[in-house]
């Protein structure tokens, strides 16, 4: 989960870090997003800006923006996550092997 109240681009980058060092193929990563009813809700605008837009409280938006942080930074963080796990080498030949083997079964089974 990315975006949670204290997040600092530090902390993301050391996020980015330990997963990168994790052997994983995949993962996914969420959108902080603070729901009412939940403990932290009742806080939420004493630590960041929150933007209260019921449609886009889906943990894909980011309606909650950490102090000292903002929308644009998070999203580019968002994205270099995801851009730079997806395309380590280890984890490129992963899908390249689950792929060919795909189209191995797909044309057995033709």
């Amino acid at each position: 989960m990315m975006g949670l109240p204290g997040e600092s681009e530090a902390s993301v980058r050391r996020s980015m870090d330990y997963v990168y060092g994790l052997p994983i193929d995949d993962f996914n990563l969420a959108k902080f997003t603070p729901f009412p009813g939940s403990p932290i809700y009742a806080r939420i605008r004493e630590l960041g800006q929150f933007d209260e837009d019921w449609p886009k409280l889906d943990c894909m938006h980011f309606q909650f923006i950490p102090k000292g942080m903002d929308r644009s930074q998070l999203e580019r963080l968002f994205t270099e996550f995801y851009r730079r796990h997806f395309m380590r080498p280890r984890v490129l030949a992963g899908y390249a092997a689950w792929l060919g083997a795909r189209r191995i079964v797909g044309s057995a089974s033709g």
